[in-house]
């Protein structure tokens, strides 16, 4: 028997509530089709909510069932596949990081039956995987397996990446190995860090320590941690497995210790810092923020310039146009704000993301993207076509700036 998540409608729908209480709405088939998902927020769709008071009239609740598989399709896997390769290698070769793969925190195999993980959904437990600040949708580990966690700031909690081993540039095996105080290749009572060391187990997979959750080594019955580690490259629920290891129990048995890369959404995060709202913006429009973007209430609150809520409210009298390119014209000035907005430092491990600039032509057939700008890892900045760069009166600039970039047109129509 399993606990499913989902229920399931007409036309191949289904429902779910999602860790942060939104109702989220999806095609049963979108997942593998790489299609988003609605989200509702404060939706009541309770079964001890009248008919009446239920948003759109749905029903969502929780059962047990149990699953026999009738049919194996390998369609969703292949679909994802070619999005990783095609586009997934593609980005990652422009900007140096990739877009499908994870961070790889280490793992346990508790019962010795193998590693038992979930796929990431839009139900998923949302954890802050990269160290940005914002929890992300993120694959995870059943309750019945464990995470390795080191609780630097003994909290109780384990706030993010930075507290386990592994992270977007380091392995956790890398990381875990900096303990090694004697270089003998194991982790254990002669390691200092061996004592500190718990065990996560997750218990009712809310990405959230709750009492009873978190272990000692030597409360598990683990000796010792091997680093010598194997590239492994198995895809376990659409995370990678990166490299595999083992840990010696008290008993002289041995089970597996894994680097694995949890797949994360990056788009539908949550922001983990202060989001009290001041009341002089809570009458104001607000909108629900994604990827680096905290909620625009919680932004215009942090905004200590006030850009954004005056940005905001000389753009609203303007809004009151039919037409969609006006509308988008006029509201841009408002999106740029928001993104300019400092939200201090909560980064961990990784800085906020920069925006990218993009050069694109909009026309009445859409917008297209003409080229954008890239910064390598040494700080130069370049154009991803590969066009020279030159100022205005045509000479060739050998290692423009961003300001410079953002001067120059690589299409004969379009804007930056």
């Amino acid at each position: 028997a399993s606990e499913d998540p989902w229920a399931y409608g007409a036309f191949l729908f289904r429902y779910g509530m999602n860790a942060q209480g939104d109702l989220v709405i999806e095609s049963a088939f979108g997942q593998s089709l790489g299609w988003g998902a609605t989200f509702v927020a404060n939706a009541d769709v309770g079964p001890t909510t009248p008919l009446s008071g239920r948003t759109a009239g749905l029903l969502v609740f929780e059962y047990d069932m149990e699953r026999i598989l009738l049919v194996n399709n390998d369609t969703g896997k292949g679909l994802y596949e070619f999005f990783q390769l095609v586009f997934g290698y593609m980005y990652k070769a422009l900007l140096g990081v990739s877009l499908f793969e994870g961070v790889d925190p280490l793992v346990l195999d508790l019962d010795g039956d193998g590693l038992e993980l979930t796929a990431r959904t839009p139900l998923s437990p949302v954890f802050d995987l990269d160290g940005d600040g914002f929890a992300e949708q993120t694959g995870w580990v059943r309750p019945d397996d464990g995470l390795l966690v080191f609780d630097q700031n003994a909290n109780g909690q384990i706030d993010d990446i930075g507290e386990l081993f592994g992270n977007p540039s380091t392995s956790g095996f890398a990381e875990l190995a900096t303990h090694d105080g004697n270089a003998d290749g194991v982790i254990n009572v002669q390691d200092a860090i061996f004592a500190d060391l718990r065990v996560w187990q997750d218990l009712n997979q809310n990405a959230t320590v709750d009492a009873g959750e978190l272990s000692t080594l030597a409360e598990l019955g683990i000796a010792s941690l091997s680093l010598t580690a194997t590239p492994s490259g198995v895809d376990n629920t659409t995370n990678l497995v990166a490299e595999t290891g083992s840990f010696t129990r008290t008993d002289g048995t041995t089970r597996e210790l894994a680097d694995v890369k949890f797949l994360i959404n990056n788009y539908d995060s949550a922001w983990l810092g202060d989001a009290t709202v001041d009341p002089s913006v809570a009458s104001l429009p607000n909108l629900k923020g994604h990827g680096t973007l905290a909620d625009l209430h919680v932004a215009m609150t942090l905004d200590t310039t006030g850009a954004l809520q005056s940005t905001l409210n000389t753009v609203l009298p303007t809004l009151n146009v039919v037409d969609l390119a006006t509308l988008r014209e006029r509201v841009l000035p408002v999106l740029e704000a928001w993104a300019d907005v400092d939200l201090g430092s909560t980064a961990t491990i990784a800085p906020v993301r920069p925006d990218v600039h993009a050069f694109v032509n909009r026309t009445a057939e859409g917008t297209e993207i003409v080229d954008f700008a890239v910064q390598d890892p040494s700080g130069d900045w370049y154009l991803a076509s590969g066009k020279i760069v030159k100022d205005g009166n045509g000479v060739t600039i050998p290692d423009p700036t961003l300001a410079e970039i953002l001067a120059f047109s690589p299409g004969e129509e379009g804007e930056w």
